[in-house]
């Protein structure tokens, strides 16, 4: 999405903007968010939470239709833990009270028909979260088991080079490592989510492809392969070399500069951190002090949950603005 303006838009705003977008894609995955964008959106929606009854947030949800089921599936995309409604409540400010999840997923079937886009009623699994995920595009916490099972597989298969990205993926599908260690959100995505999750798939190849060649990442990634998606892949790459030489390394923060911003010129990242299995029960959290600032008066302290991504465990990740 193009660089925010040194004034904040409102809900209108927004809704205005993605409106335009959801009339010119097939899938709410193609709308480029950046995590700016997706937050200052959530400020906008916690905002309206709070001073919404929960039987009218339906009706809210419809007013704003486009902001809604664009920050909803964005969320599925950035969500590193297998819950979802928590992980939006969270975001709503809403984890005290919780949130009327019925209304609030009948709104989103509704808003995304309303809008042309599928509700994807024929997949099955679970009513209103799996469509939601589906229009959001593989959840980050599917995203290494993604990358070991299928992406690489398909980088150095030969057998798949010269077959389309849909015989690709339906071939891969077919693999019983795939049915068993793979999520179904990935999986559902690959096969329901068209022309938009085979770009996608074909964008994460052609990365693996490259970083096996000569270990390099995109500098400047295409369209199809959001940020997060390629960070994702350089945590990946970067715990299974960790994990060959037989050794769990820690991993340092990133100071992200953000010059478009009129909110957040910094922003930390807090990478995920191995954990020991005996250790899993640990208090962990990050602290983040001033130069030269005593431990005892650091100006902010970051509490992260141990979670499990296939069978190793590590901290969930974080970012921070400073």
């Amino acid at each position: 999405m193009a660089p925010p303006t040194t004034t904040r838009m409102s809900l209108t705003d927004w809704e205005k903007t993605l409106g335009a977008y959801c009339k010119h894609v097939s899938h709410l995955s193609e709308i480029p968010l950046s995590p700016f964008d997706i937050d200052e959106i959530g400020r906008h929606l916690k905002a309206l939470v709070s001073r919404t009854q929960k039987n009218q947030l339906k009706a809210q949800i419809l007013r704003y239709p486009s902001t809604w089921v664009v920050y909803m599936a964005a969320i599925a995309a950035r969500n590193d833990d297998p819950g979802y409604w928590g992980e939006l409540a969270v975001s709503l400010g809403a984890e005290r009270e919780g949130l009327p999840t019925s209304f609030i997923g009948s709104a989103f079937l509704s808003a995304v028909k309303q809008l042309g886009f599928p509700d994807y009623a024929d997949v099955g699994g679970y009513h209103y979260v799996t469509p939601i995920r589906l229009h959001g595009g593989i959840p980050a916490y599917s995203l290494p088991d993604f990358f070991e099972y299928i992406v690489m597989p398909a980088a150095k298969d030969g057998r798949l080079a010269d077959k389309t990205p849909s015989e690709q993926i339906a071939a891969l599908l077919a693999r019983s490592t795939v049915e068993l260690f793979v999520d179904s959100p990935a999986r559902n995505y690959l096969q329901y989510g068209g022309a938009t999750a085979e770009a996608f798939f074909a964008a994460c190849v052609d990365m693996a492809r490259t970083f096996l060649q000569d270990h390099t990442l995109p500098s400047s990634p295409p369209p199809e392969l959001p940020a997060h998606v390629i960070d994702a892949f350089r945590n990946y790459v970067e715990e299974k070399q960790q994990a060959t030489a037989g050794q769990k390394r820690l991993r340092a923060p990133r100071l992200l500069l953000d010059p478009f911003s009129p909110i957040e010129l910094h922003r930390l990242e807090l990478p995920a951190q191995p954990v020991d299995r005996d250790r899993a029960t640990w208090r962990y959290e990050w602290k983040m002090c001033l130069v030269g600032a005593a431990t005892r008066n650091c100006t902010q302290v970051e509490t992260v949950r141990v979670r499990s991504i296939g069978y190793d465990l590590t901290t969930e990740p974080r970012t921070v603005s400073l």
